[in-house]
């Protein structure tokens, strides 16, 4: 624990939420109010690929006595359930969402859809189900050109890699999740998931966490360092300015899963948001018209949920708040509403901006601040980069070579002079081969 200056004093607990038992690459999952619960028990075994899981799911209590459908590999089969769900086509049209998709698995046609009415009473469903996982490395045909490749899951020798992508885990909707799993794989394996703040071994010691706090006042910056090694570690700052903002590594020097409240605005999540609508300038002629369309359709993925109108045919309240726009053209009446601080574009180009409501940081100003506007943290001080590049050339070196060729000596180096020549035989690797190592 750590004290400041006195006058201002602030306490709290970094607590991290309850960590599952063994660590394991699953699906994404953070803590939320009303969020459908998994309890999971899974068994490897990467000599024959098989995957084996016992699942209690706890839907939110708005499910209960209700008919619901969910979906998962059908590389598993289900041995047992209760209550018995039942086998449906499944339509291809696919879905992304934060806890999986439907992509890869859709293209390999190893996708499974069931339908399960739950009991009066209760929003749980309990599975049991197995099979072999090891599906094939591929190009995705819609990543950038990084020259990677990808699977939608596999369990073998070489490793194990069980994503949300895989629907190892019945998925029911794009909603945020929260989990508790134990897993059992052979002597020297070492399992990982993304965590919920606090990480084990298998034995299930916990590792120290060393986690950088950053309190903004009124005069700057403070800051510390907090060793994290249980549930909930208490911490202070004492301070004689008032404090502002308080933010938990906040140049993200932890490794951890980031929530997504963490994660700016970015071009790339607009362009693959899963539902979207495209508004092109009713002004345009025909030909930009037919530009603008085409080129929204060469970017629209088959899992996208698009709408192309005019900017004359939907008005700015009907906007919709659950899908991003596309708003195309410097005159779209949409560009000159939203974006007008600059008369000479239309639109304003900031290139990031700043993620106001992440879960690590908070506001300590009053009620009245607050209403003012978003808190700005303090600048944090410069970093030294892990690693730096030698220096190309020597800049002290390189003005002595300069030096000496404009030396009063060299009386200007006229043509046909003794030191044009001596110059050519200095600037000459040849004749003189360390002069330029610089």
């Amino acid at each position: 624990m750590a004290n400041y200056k006195s006058g201002y004093r602030l306490k709290s607990r970094l607590a991290p939420r309850r960590a599952i038992p063994l660590l394991f690459l699953a699906a994404g999952a953070a803590h939320a109010e009303n969020a459908t619960h998994y309890q999971l028990d899974v068994g490897i075994e990467p000599a024959t690929h098989q995957l084996t899981v016992s699942a209690a799911v706890e839907l939110p209590p708005e499910f209960v006595g209700r008919t619901v459908e969910f979906l998962l590999t059908s590389a598993l089969r289900i041995d047992d359930s209760e209550p018995k769900p039942q086998r449906l086509p499944y339509e291809q049209g696919g879905f992304t969402g934060i806890n999986g998709s439907s992509v890869v698995l859709g293209k390999l046609d190893a996708i499974a859809r069931y339908r399960v009415t739950l009991p009066e009473g209760s929003s749980t469903l309990k599975l049991s189900y197995g099979g072999t996982v090891n599906f094939p490395l591929s190009s995705p045909e819609e990543e950038y050109a990084r020259g990677i490749i990808e699977t939608a899951g596999t369990v073998n020798g070489d490793g194990v890699y069980l994503a949300g992508g895989t629907l190892w885990y019945p998925y029911f909707s794009d909603e945020l999740v929260s989990f508790e799993l134990t897993a059992a794989a052979p002597d020297g394996w070492r399992l990982i998931s993304q965590g919920n703040g606090s990480s084990r071994d298998q034995a299930g010691t916990k590792f120290a966490l060393q986690a950088p706090l950053a309190l903004t006042t009124s005069d700057g910056l403070e800051t510390q360092v907090l060793s994290v090694t249980g549930a909930a570690t208490p911490f202070k700052f004492e301070t004689a300015s008032q404090p502002q903002l308080l933010e938990v590594d906040p140049q993200f020097d932890l490794f951890r899963l980031l929530d997504a409240r963490e994660t700016a605005p970015s071009i790339g999540q607009v362009l693959g948001d899963r539902k979207l609508v495209a508004i092109l300038l009713a002004a345009a002629d025909e030909a930009t018209r037919a530009a603008y369309r085409g080129m929204v359709e060469r970017w629209r993925s088959p899992t996208q949920d698009m709408t192309i109108v005019l900017d004359t045919e939907i008005e700015a309240d009907e906007l919709p708040a659950d899908a991003a726009a596309w708003i195309l053209g410097r005159d779209n009446r949409f560009a000159q509403v939203l974006f007008q601080s600059d008369p000479a574009l239309g639109l304003t180009v900031s290139g990031e901006w700043a993620n106001s409501d992440s879960p690590l940081r908070a506001d300590l100003r009053s009620a009245e601040q607050r209403a003012a506007g978003p808190v700005t943290a303090a600048p944090k001080p410069a970093r030294k980069p892990l690693a730096e590049l030698p220096a190309v050339f020597s800049e002290e070196r390189l003005q002595q070579h300069v030096d000496h060729l404009t030396s009063p000596e060299m009386e200007g180096r006229g043509l046909g002079s003794p030191q044009l020549e001596e110059a050519a035989a200095y600037t000459s690797p040849a004749n003189s081969p360390a002069a330029w190592r610089y």
